[in-house]
């Protein structure tokens, strides 16, 4: 049985903060979806899942990966997932009441898919206060603009991203190493906008976060430190994206070169797995080395 929205949420051992989000999804004023959710955690939250499913307030569909790494639970998501629209939301976070009916109204405003890869509203903190750009919107009711476009119309920052699962499924898998369980999604989003699909964007919260001392934002230079496979994936990536300044790939082979100081990695070595010119290469190198792009105590 298909339905108009997948809500995937990827889990790992966090059984103990699962229940908001939970409630918000009860409180939803549009019901026609499925909440998936990838548990690939070692401390299983099937106990608490029955419990809501008992409840029969939610579709819930729960699927229990040994294989940790969100790149994994996406991969094996986009498999199993039943909706025509696909919204990633994590665990610890949660949506306001009307936030399906807000997307889908945004949704029905779109006369044909062509060229478009969903639409996406605003998020913000628990306070209301809105993460990154809120959008240069003024009288428009939208912005069309692709992933790569975003700082030209202030909309920097997390967001809340609803992609049509059959383009998403056109651009899948996320990339996988073994020993290694981080990437990040602007992976895919970037394949998708270089190949010109916009986003709807609207001027709504639909999405609150709070970044927890657990998370990967507040633990993004570790994640990049003990991912190194898939974090040369995702600069050699940005390197080749026109759309990207000078300036942006100067800060970015900066921060990369200063995890390479780090791992004690010589600079023939680190140099070698970057595919671009190797006098800026080697410029960035040397340079890293006195820019503090990277808080150095938070790599361990």
């Amino acid at each position: 049985m298909s339905v108009k929205f997948t809500i995937f949420t990827p889990t790992y051992n966090r059984g103990n903060i699962i229940k908001k989000l939970y409630n918000s999804l009860c409180e939803q004023t549009y019901s026609d979806f499925e909440w998936l959710i990838i548990d690939n955690g070692t401390q299983r939250i099937d106990k608490i899942i029955t419990q809501f499913k008992n409840e029969n307030k939610v579709n819930i569909r729960y699927f229990s990966v040994k294989e940790a790494g969100i790149n994994r639970a996406y991969n094996f998501a986009i498999k199993v997932a039943k909706g025509e629209l696909f919204f990633k939301v994590d665990d610890d976070d949660f949506l306001t009441k009307n936030s399906l009916q807000d997307i889908l109204n945004v949704y029905l405003t779109l006369v044909s898919k062509d060229n478009y890869a969903g639409v996406a509203g605003l998020r913000a903190y628990p306070n209301g206060k809105v993460i990154g750009g809120s959008g240069q919107f003024n009288s428009a009711k939208f912005i069309d603009a692709t992933n790569l476009q975003r700082s030209s119309y202030n909309l920097d920052g997390d967001k809340a991203e609803c992609y049509f699962t059959d383009v998403l499924r056109k651009y899948l898998p996320f990339p996988v190493f073994e020993g290694e369980t981080y990437t990040d999604e602007s992976i895919i989003y970037n394949r998708i906008a270089a190949d010109g699909y916009k986003l709807r964007w609207f001027n709504k919260i639909v999405y609150y976060t709070e970044y927890r001392s657990d998370g990967i934002t507040k633990n993004i230079y570790n994640k990049l430190y003990n991912n190194p496979k898939t974090y040369r994936y995702i600069v050699n990536q940005r390197l080749n994206i026109k759309e990207f300044t000078g300036l942006y790939k100067f800060k970015l082979l900066c921060r990369y070169f200063e995890i390479s100081h780090k791992k004690n990695e010589k600079m023939n070595k680190s140099i070698d797995y970057i595919s671009y010119n190797k006098i800026f290469c080697i410029f960035c190198w040397f340079i890293s080395y006195l820019t503090v792009i990277v808080p150095r105590k938070e790599i361990s």
